[in-house]
């Protein structure tokens, strides 16, 4: 079995004698995916920096074309290694077949890191209808699917475009790039987030991972100091508490960025996600880890979900910046209040005055007609009043 990668540039390599692969066959939703790994060498890394196509061959049969997606280096008991995974060329088109939504807040670099250069059509499996195949070579936890991990070092298209990014953005930028990673096996809770979270890949029932990847997407974004405050943890519930504690527990008004804890049945919360929008029917668009079609608490996956506010149990509000409003903001924000006030017509209990005062000269408008009956009177504004009134009484 032999491996061989294009790069961005075009050139074709072969990769080392392969230690594992492991392929999977769909013909359908989702596409073809497949991880392989070999011994590293240093002039692989210029090639896995630059990879965005795979081809797998058995002799001279070719088992599967894609799309590289992720490469990782490991050290293992016999040295250095290489992992290269990613998805069939149909995940191409899958990707520009996402719903709206996926690009509502997406900014210049997410758009050229998932999906420039992405161009291509995926030859027939034909015999499958829809059925899963996988073809394994030795086998065990690694890491995982992931859509764009690396793409940003193929060529550094986006380097340049960066923009700053308020809180919530930056921690939905992140979240979105994660859409489809998978832990490996399916059932085992192993996924690059727990290794993260506990220092060392783990698998079990006893690590579910809902709530750590959105630690792990908070650290990502440079806002780990806003997730329970600094430190760790993997219960839903307890941040719950905590976010009580402190004030920032919403149970309404629900807003983007906020992590909504979820109850599909009984009393307490199971499941935890970040809310990317929010519809007309006042149902949230989430974003979750460990989620599914087969189980909405513990599906294995990180995927975009759409959840009734009845399953809802309330949600912590981090205190991104943009809630932290400058002096300078105030001001701003300040001037366009007081603005709309002055646009404010009175009321018509106040006829009889407005237009006595009018009359004798004691309000006398701007410059442009206005009266601005609504806005505020200051100290200065009361005085002038306060002469034009006398000075009447004087005639």
């Amino acid at each position: 079995m032999t491996g061989h990668i294009t790069t961005c540039d075009h050139s074709s390599v072969n990769l080392p004698a392969l230690l594992t692969w492991d392929v999977t066959y769909t013909a359908a939703v989702p596409c073809d995916s497949f991880t392989v790994t070999c011994l590293y060498t240093a002039a692989m890394e210029p090639v896995l920096k630059r990879a965005v196509g795979f081809t797998l061959l058995d002799g001279e049969n070719v088992l599967l074309r894609g799309t590289v997606d992720e490469y990782e280096i490991r050290q293992t008991e016999e040295g250095l290694s290489a992992l290269v995974a990613g998805r069939g060329y149909a995940a191409r088109l899958l990707d520009n077949e996402s719903r709206a939504v996926t690009y509502q807040g997406a900014t210049l670099e997410e758009i050229v890191k998932n999906h420039d250069h992405h161009h291509g059509r995926r030859g027939g499996v034909s015999g499958f209808r829809g059925d899963v195949y996988h073809h394994r070579g030795e086998g065990g936890c690694g890491k995982h699917q992931k859509r764009s991990q690396g793409s940003s070092e193929r060529g550094g298209h986006a380097e340049g475009n960066k923009r700053e990014m308020t809180g919530a953005k930056k921690l939905l930028s992140v979240a979105r790039i994660e859409l489809g990673t998978k832990e490996l096996p399916a059932g085992s809770n192993c996924v690059k987030y727990n290794a993260a979270y506990y220092g060392r890949e783990v698998s079990g029932d006893s690590y579910p991972w809902c709530c750590v990847f959105l630690w792990w997407c908070f650290q990502k974004a440079g806002l780990g100091r806003l997730f329970y405050d600094g430190e760790r943890t993997a219960s839903c519930g307890v941040l719950a508490d905590w976010a009580k504690q402190i004030g920032r527990f919403a149970t309404k008004d629900y807003q983007i960025g906020d992590l909504v804890f979820l109850r599909f049945s009984g009393t307490a919360i199971q499941h935890i996600g970040v809310v990317e929008q929010i519809n007309a029917d006042g149902n949230l668009i989430t974003i979750e880890g460990n989620t599914g079609a087969s189980s909405d608490a513990n599906g294995g996956e990180v995927q975009r979900r759409t959840r009734a506010l009845r399953y809802a149990a309330g949600a912590f509000r981090p205190e991104y910046e943009e809630d932290n409003v400058t002096q300078e903001n105030f001001n701003a924000m300040m001037e366009v209040w007081l603005q709309k006030r002055t646009e404010l017509p009175p009321g018509d209990f106040s006829a009889q005055a407005r237009s006595w005062a009018e009359g004798n000269g004691i309000i006398q408008g701007n410059t442009n007609g206005t009266f601005q009956y609504k806005s505020w009177c200051t100290r200065e504004q009361m005085l002038v009043f306060l002469h034009r009134f006398l000075e009447t009484i004087k005639k």
